[in-house]
């Protein structure tokens, strides 16, 4: 927007913009440790264009590519890395399951021919495709006209029933069950769409950020003020005010009020649509749909832990058994057998914590060294399912459940107590308190099939616009939805462009 002209000014409530994509010295104990609170890793918003369209590079950010980009370690010490070369991902597989590694090609070509269908209208206007990428889908489904079924199946089918079908060694089971419950409960119907982070992976790799996922929020802002934008932190929004059934100023926390010709909420959909709006500003029907919006609807959500550490944790046990040069110390790891994957969502859906988590680990300064003092690390630790509505509450809940995340990180990684200079918790009441998101949703809207495209986040609320003219959604609880990719804002922003052409 500001490069087209436009005044833009952006309102963000934390002293760094950026919400889920931000990082910093979180931890007081340990003030030159560089914390993620969320995301770590780009890899959907390499597919956008946007880092070259911005020029983000010359604005200070760039990526650190690891490869292999995930490794699954099993509790005996085995371990399947997952590469960027679905050949090499096979032969990893091969050492377990000769049948198992044929399977995973078949299957990575089927992903790849998801994703050559599904791309082009991810990248686009849901409700108004354009029709280079309506035709560039109708190409893609003729091509692959072979395995349309097997898609048909991968996207309406669970995760778990879309690996059950392919593969039967427990690791290799494991391994991918672990990759796609990043994506959410990996029993629900549709959730086999989660297996597309292997799609992803295998077509534009994945990158660590220089710096920390700061660098990429920062480096949005630099280009934003280059172009004339003004950015103010610290300053929550308190109500978007509408005047004739359209949105002409925002007023904030401390009292000020900007005008604005439009806005752009890139807060989840329930907060700008709900608690922002004033009364009477959305007729009961779309009230309703916007109350009912799916934000960790299933019961289970994501915790966060961060570690300082005073030294270089290893994972011995792991590395002793690769037999090549592979570093497990740099890829990102998940942990857990199927039966703990499956264990975390089915309990955290009935509010309750299982003893054996399954997380996601990632030692940021292997790649990156300068995220921590000389010789010292940094450990990100992810449990994509506890429940997100425990009975007796996160109060008395917390303590139980770090204990019980750091146990399990103990039992792979070394001497991990005596490392430790000090800890990030982050409940999902935590995180829905710290970045506003409803509750502490990551994705803003539940990752579902039937809210997906035109119908994200609600029917009638899909493509950006929204019942009061001149208020936009262009975050992770429109399409195509959560994930680092910028696409929701991109696309948004163009439907912001054809407004002000109407109204000037």
């Amino acid at each position: 927007m500001a490069k087209a002209g436009y005044k833009v000014v952006v309102v963000e409530a934390q002293k760094n913009i950026g919400g889920m994509t931000s990082s910093g010295p979180f931890i007081k104990s340990a003030p030159d440790h560089i914390i993620h609170p969320c995301a770590v890793d780009t890899i959907f918003i390499r597919t956008s264009g946007i880092i070259d369209d911005l020029d983000l590079k010359n604005h200070g950010f760039s990526t650190i590519d690891t490869d292999p980009s995930f490794a699954y370690l099993a509790p005996d010490g085995e371990s399947i890395a997952f590469w960027r070369d679905p050949v090499k991902t096979a032969d990893e597989i091969r050492r377990y399951s000769p049948s198992d590694a044929k399977a995973y090609l078949e299957f990575a070509d089927t992903l790849e021919a998801l994703l050559s269908v599904a791309l082009p209208m991810m990248r686009t206007d849901s409700r108004r495709p354009s029709f280079k990428d309506i035709f560039s889908t109708i190409r893609s489904s003729i091509s692959n006209r072979r395995r349309l079924g097997e898609i048909g199946a991968l996207a309406l089918g669970s995760a778990d029933q879309a690996v059950a079908e392919c593969f039967d060694h427990p690791l290799v089971v494991s391994a991918l069950l672990g990759l796609a419950g990043g994506a959410g409960p990996i029993d629900a119907d549709g959730s086999g769409l989660g297996h597309i982070i292997a799609a992803l992976l295998h077509k534009v790799g994945v990158g660590r950020p220089v710096g920390g996922m700061q660098s990429l929020s920062d480096s949005l802002k630099r280009c934003l003020c280059k172009d004339g934008g003004t950015v103010l932190t610290g300053t929550p929004v308190e109500e978007i005010l509408v005047a004739k059934g359209q949105a002409e100023e925002v007023r904030l926390a401390d009292g000020r009020i900007i005008r604005a010709d439009c806005v752009l909420a890139a807060c989840d959909p329930r907060t700008a649509l709900g608690r922002l709006l004033p009364d009477g500003a959305l007729d009961k029907r779309m009230k309703a749909r916007v109350e009912h919006i799916p934000a960790n609807a299933r019961g289970a959500a994501p915790m966060k832990i961060d570690l300082a550490l005073r030294g270089r944790v290893e994972i011995s046990k792991h590395q002793k058994l690769r037999k090549d040069n592979v570093d497990l110390r740099k890829p990102a790891l998940l942990i857990g057998t199927a039966e703990d994957i499956r264990s975390s969502f089915t309990s955290s859906i009935r509010g309750e914590l299982t003893p054996d988590l399954y997380f996601w680990a990632a030692i940021l300064t292997a790649c990156d060294p300068t995220q921590a003092p000389f010789g010292q690390d940094v450990l990100y630790l992810y449990p994509p399912a506890v429940p997100a509505y425990p009975a007796e509450g996160w109060q008395v809940l917390r303590e139980k459940a770090e204990n019980i995340i750091i146990s399990g990180a103990s039992s792979y990684f070394d001497n991990l107590d005596s490392l430790e200079i000090g800890r990030w918790v982050e409940t999902p009441v935590d995180l829905g308190a710290r970045t506003g998101a409803f509750n502490g949703c990551v994705t803003h809207v539940d990752f579902a099939l039937l809210r997906s495209g035109p119908l994200r986040p609600a029917w009638g609320l899909g493509g950006y616009e929204t019942p009061v003219k001149g208020l936009f959604l262009g975050a992770a609880g429109s399409h195509p939805g959560g994930g680092v990719s910028g696409i929701p804002g991109k696309l948004a922003s163009v439907r912001m462009r054809r407004y002000l052409d109407r109204i000037s």
